[in-house]
């Protein structure tokens, strides 16, 4: 095609590439986990970090902190730890916890009180210092973090811990809860409607467990529970993928074994429940019996990703994957 300004025109031959974009706010993710109380060495640490991979989840064990508030040595250490990932372009899951041995129950504060202070002294510092955490994941409380197993997951602590902390995050991070069921305690059935999410997502580190997720879903109808109740697998699904197709969410796959392990390995039905789920971010680390299962299974689909392994489909397709069809 030549134009008036004697432009030669010819559309380069668009064909989608197999490579894995490092883009941000997507993808795997390895763990990095840290004692508050102790500070970081920034040369040592960068040999740690995971080549392409653009996510971090930083894990900060405030276990030390139980009895007391954190100190200037602990919060200095935090602000440390943030500023390192951002200089390397990492963005961030944030992950403060009390326990990384499942025993929460022992290991968090005796007094729920501590537990909103130690929320207000994090929160301060992600509103003061520059960072790149867009996700904040859980609430301290419950075995590794991931809410359950505590004292503090009544609906009234859960909307006090909910009410301390979105005041911190403002319009660019998001708090995860771990379950719909915690979702829908904090939000009204209104607000779910009328997409009034507050910046409100999910994280699950039960996926394809089995086929409630490891007990992420529950057995009732959604008549039955109520709105704050756990429904069935497929109510649960639906409300997820509704509720992820402006929020992100992401998790940990894990092994399953029984009656349920037939039905979460075939790679048509990962993909499915993958897709219906919306997922932006994986750990790469954790359960590697599944993840390696994924290396050696074949991807059937059509197109250039046929023959390649379901893991690299899958890490391909976590979040968005920007492709250009046409130009003119």
């Amino acid at each position: 095609m030549i134009n008036r300004n004697g432009w030669d025109f010819r559309k380069a031959e668009l064909a989608e590439s197999l490579d894995e974009q490092e883009n941000p706010g997507r993808g795997w993710y390895g763990i990095y986990t840290f004692m508050v109380e102790q500070s970081i060495d920034p040369v040592e640490l960068r040999w740690s970090l995971r080549q392409g991979e653009s996510l971090a989840l930083v894990l900060l064990d405030i276990h030390a902190y139980r009895s007391k508030l954190l100190d200037e040595d602990a919060l200095g250490n935090i602000r440390n730890i943030l500023s390192f990932f951002m200089q390397y372009k990492k963005d961030v899951i944030l992950r403060p916890v009390y326990d990384r041995e499942g025993n929460g129950r022992s290991c968090e504060p005796d007094a729920f009180e501590l537990v909103l202070e130690h929320m207000r002294q994090i929160g301060e510092i992600l509103k003061s210092v520059k960072h790149s955490v867009f996700i904040f994941q859980g609430m301290l409380v419950g075995s590794w973090g991931e809410m359950h197993d505590s004292r503090f997951l009544t609906p009234e602590y859960l909307h006090e811990m909910w009410s301390c902390m979105r005041g911190y995050l403002g319009e660019d991070i998001c708090l995860a809860v771990r379950t719909p069921s915690q979702w829908r305690t904090l939000k009204s059935e209104e607000d779910f409607l009328q997409k009034k999410y507050s910046r409100l997502s999910l994280f699950d580190d039960g996926i394809l467990g089995s086929l409630t997720h490891l007990g992420t879903f529950g057995t009732m109808t959604k008549e039955a529970a109520g709105w704050c109740g756990a429904w069935t697998r497929k109510e649960e699904l639906d409300f997820i993928s509704r509720l992820t197709e402006s929020l992100p969410c992401g998790g940990e796959v894990t092994s399953c074994t029984g009656e349920d392990a037939a039905k979460v390995r075939e790679a048509d039905s990962i993909i499915s429940e993958l897709k219906n789920m919306h997922l932006v971010y994986l750990d790469s680390t954790y359960d590697m019996e599944v993840l390696n299962r994924w290396k050696q299974i074949n991807y059937t689909g059509s197109g250039i990703w046929h023959g390649r392994s379901l893991y690299e489909y899958i890490g391909s397709h976590l979040g968005y994957r920007l492709t250009v069809k046409n130009v003119r």
